[in-house]
C-alpha cells in the first residue's frame, strides 16, 4: 500500500513538472504585459482632472509619435507594463486619472487605464500604476 502511494505521488510530481514546463515563460508573460513594442507607432495619454471648476482644464492630452520620441522616452516606454490587477488599485472617481492609448502600425489601438480608476466594469481592462504614467509624461514633455 505504501509503495503504491509513493508511485502515485512520484507520477503526479512528474506530470506537474511536465505541465509547468509547457506553460508560458516569465519572459513571455512580461513581453505580453509591455505597453510598447516594435510595432508601436504613437502614444497618447489623456489626463482627466476630476471635479474641477472650469471645463477648460479638465482634460489634458500628451501625445507623441515613435520618430519624435527621445531615447529617454523610448527607454521609459520599454519599462512600462499593464496588468489586470495591481497591488493598491482603487476607485477614485474625482481624482486625476489617466487613459493611455498605444497605436500600432496596423492602426490597432491598445488602451490602458491608471490603477486609481479600478471601479466598475474592469473586466478585460489593463492597468498601469499612476506613478509610472506620471513619470512617462515627464519624459514625453522633454
Amino acid at each position: 500500500m505504501k509503495r503504491d502511494f509513493k508511485k502515485t505521488l512520484l507520477s503526479l510530481g512528474l506530470m506537474s513538472t511536465l505541465f509547468i514546463g509547457c506553460g508560458p515563460s516569465a519572459d513571455d508573460i512580461m513581453k505580453k504585459a509591455k505597453i510598447w513594442n516594435d510595432k508601436s507607432e504613437k502614444i497618447t495619454i489623456e489626463q482627466y482632472s476630476g471635479a474641477v471648476q472650469s471645463s477648460s482644464n479638465r482634460v489634458e492630452i500628451y501625445q507623441n509619435t515613435k520618430e519624435k520620441l527621445s531615447k529617454t522616452a523610448l527607454g521609459r516606454l520599454n519599462t512600462i507594463y499593464a496588468w489586470e490587477n495591481l497591488q493598491g488599485m482603487k476607485c477614485e472617481e474625482n481624482a486625476v486619472t489617466y487613459r493611455v492609448k498605444v497605436s500600432e502600425k496596423d492602426n490597432s489601438i491598445d488602451e490602458y487605464y491608471s490603477a486609481n480608476i479600478h471601479c466598475n466594469s474592469t473586466e478585460g481592462k489593463k492597468f498601469i500604476s499612476v506613478i509610472s504614467i506620471e513619470k512617462l509624461i515627464e519624459v514625453l514633455e522633454e
